[in-house]
Order: structure tokens, then C-alpha cells, then sequence
């Protein structure tokens, strides 16, 4: 007879070994503030976790190593967002952590960069009304490393229009 499954630690147990601190604050009431307002954290896979609402992707929480994790707002071009962004006041935030080209796949993105013929160098982009160079064709949405109580508060706004977007449209 096969052992029966011991249960995932949740999101808080995890975390309690990785973070210390201010992080570690940040991180509960993070995790607290999502679980209040009925959006689930889930175990992606080792160092990634899924942010969901009714099973639709918002984002997701990368572990990084000890005491640094990142999370992930999944990319909104929409005017909407755009217009929420600047009347919620969060253009600073958001532009201070728009994801730079790494070159992980430059076969891929080269050709569609801007001037491939002087080598790969990202894309350029405009954010909230401001122009950026170098910057990842897939990841366009915030990564926000190790996001202070400031950030973390940004983050909450941009999950909850998100999911005010599932609940309006589906």
C-alpha cells in the first residue's frame, strides 16, 4: 500500500525558514493581505509560486535565495491598466522595476530587437508614458525584488485591479 502524501507546507511555513526581519514581515502581510482578499498563493514549483484568482494567473512569488524573492505582476498593455496606474499615482514604482534584458534567448528576441544588426540589446519600450531601453520582450510586467512595505503596497493595488478585471470580464 503506498504511503499516503504528506501535505505541501503553505506559502507562511516556507517562508519562515527563508526570510528574516523586515522581509519576513513584508512577506506575511503580503501573504495575509492576498489570502483576505480571496486570491490564492499555490506551490508552482520549487522556488516559484503561483498568485491566482478563480484559477486565472496574476503573477507569481520567485524565490531568489535566502532573504531575496521577487515577485511577479503578469503583463496588462491595456489602457485600462495604464489609466489605473497613473490615477492610482504608481508610474514611480512601477518604472523603477521594469525587467531588464538578461539576453536568456537572444535567438529568439534578436531578430525583433530594435537594431539587430549592432547585436542584441533588448527591446525599447514605453511604460506609463515613459520611454525604456534594454527591456525583456517576455517578462513586460513588474518584477519587484525584494519589495519593501511601499512596494508590497503597489503590488496589492496592481493584483486587485487585476482581479476586479476577472470579476467584471471573466
Amino acid at each position: 500500500m503506498p504511503e499516503p502524501k504528506s501535505p505541501k507546507p503553505n506559502f507562511e511555513t516556507v517562508i519562515t525558514d527563508l526570510f528574516d526581519g523586515d522581509m519576513l514581515q513584508n512577506a506575511l502581510d503580503f501573504a495575509a493581505s492576498l489570502r483576505d482578499n480571496k486570491i490564492a498563493i499555490a506551490r508552482a514549483s520549487g522556488d516559484a509560486w503561483k498568485i491566482t484568482y478563480k484559477g486565472k494567473g496574476l503573477g507569481r512569488i520567485l524565490w531568489l535565495g535566502k532573504n531575496t524573492w521577487a515577485v511577479e505582476t503578469y503583463r496588462d498593455e491595456s489602457q485600462e491598466f495604464a489609466d489605473f496606474i497613473k490615477n492610482e499615482n504608481l508610474q514611480e514604482i512601477m518604472w523603477d522595476n521594469i525587467f531588464q534584458c538578461r539576453g536568456c534567448n537572444p535567438k529568439l528576441c534578436a531578430g525583433q530587437a530594435n537594431k539587430p544588426e549592432e547585436g542584441f540589446t533588448g527591446f525599447t519600450k514605453t511604460f506609463f508614458g515613459k520611454e525604456f531601453t534594454n527591456t525583456c520582450k517576455h517578462w513586460v510586467g513588474g518584477v519587484f525584488r525584494n519589495p519593501d512595505a511601499k512596494t508590497i503596497n503597489c503590488i496589492e493595488k496592481v493584483l486587485d485591479f487585476k482581479k476586479l478585471m476577472i470579476m467584471n470580464y471573466g
